[in-house]
């Protein structure tokens, strides 16, 4: 590649970035949006393949699919909100155990935990506006609500739109040649996205059943909600079902106020991610995801810089559709080699 030609796509690029950053509010609800349409379909290609919907309509498989997608939003919903609910009834006496549990620990060096939660309280809880941090969860939640509306709506609309898209594509190139390589090129795209979006949900509902035993194995309330909790956050690379472990972990000790039950928690949940990450996500994710290590911590800081958390969990497929993109040109196929993981980019 030409440093002219790598100064244009260095260039072009950064203003991508800065119309991609600039145009959030309206681009992240759309991309949301059509990646749950692609879910949608792998779980309308699942429902082909069962035995008694696998002769059914496609039109009755796509209802069924929407049905459990809007069912499952809204039992997410409600189960969110009653945890919630309930975690706020018990945080005094979560209080109380992490009390005891300091008084122990400082126990041996002639002290008491008292002061030291005093004083960790007075840093953290009591700098809190109470007024304010409820009109802040408001308004959050009313704009994830109108968030959610509207990429339902988004959704409900793509999803007739997926079948006709190919005929748009095939007016719009005529008989040019180029025609048939931004078919091939889109085809791509759509199995990838499709199948690693698919395998990915897999993955994290087998987290999440681990996930349940084990906190159901060591009687932690609000399990569901924590082991749900725990899937969702996986669709962050790396960095996001740990962070969800530790909320976890924080959970047991403060409920149980027992150092040795939180250590036993901390050394299953962990187990259960590095079976996943190590062993089950590699041989389910092997064809649908051909990206690098490096590229995908890159891909979730860039992603995550540029549209923040729904960023962070869209990196990787954004970055896969890059890459597709990058491969189909002769001028920047080096590019894509570079950001697969094994060299291989067809």
């Amino acid at each position: 590649m030409a440093v002219r030609d790598l100064f244009y796509l260095v260039a072009l690029g950064a203003l991508v970035g800065v119309i991609l950053h600039l145009g959030r509010t309206v681009l992240v609800p759309v991309v949301v949006a059509i990646m749950l349409t692609y879910v949608i379909v792998g779980a309308v290609d699942a429902l082909g393949r069962a035995p008694l919907l696998g002769h059914t309509p496609t039109w009755l498989r796509y209802v069924v699919a929407v049905i459990t997608f809007l069912a499952a939003l809204a039992l997410l919903g409600l189960l969110a909100a009653a945890n919630l609910r309930g975690l706020t009834l018990v945080l005094p006496a979560y209080e109380s155990n992490l009390r005891e549990l300091l008084d122990r620990v400082a126990a041996p060096f002639g002290a008491t935990g008292t002061a030291l939660w005093e004083g960790v309280r007075a840093l953290t809880i009591d700098r809190i506006d109470a007024g304010r941090a409820a009109l802040w969860i408001l308004n959050t939640l009313a704009n994830a609500g109108a968030y959610l509306v509207l990429i339902v709506t988004y959704v409900v609309f793509l999803l007739p739109e997926r079948t006709v898209m190919p005929k748009k594509l095939r007016a719009i190139a005529g008989d040019r040649a180029p025609s048939g390589r931004s078919q091939e090129v889109l085809a791509r795209i759509n199995g990838q996205i499709t199948s690693y979006l698919s395998a990915k949900t897999a993955v994290n509902l087998v987290l999440g059943v681990l996930s349940f035993g084990v906190l159901m194995l060591l009687g932690v309330e609000f399990a569901v909600f924590w082991s749900l909790f725990i899937a969702l956050a996986n669709y962050v690379p790396y960095i996001g079902s740990l962070a969800a472990v530790a909320l976890v972990v924080l959970q047991i000790l403060a409920q149980t106020g027992s150092l040795a039950t939180t250590l036993v928690g901390l050394g299953l949940l962990v187990a259960a991610q590095v079976y996943v990450g190590n062993w089950l996500e590699p041989r389910w994710l092997s064809r649908s995801s051909n990206l690098g290590p490096f590229v995908v911590l890159l891909s979730l800081v860039v992603w995550g810089a540029l549209w923040g958390m729904p960023g962070a969990i869209l990196a990787v497929p954004l970055t896969s559709i890059l890459m597709i993109v990058l491969a189909s040109g002769p001028q920047t196929r080096a590019i894509a080699i570079l950001m697969s993981r094994d060299g291989r980019i067809d």
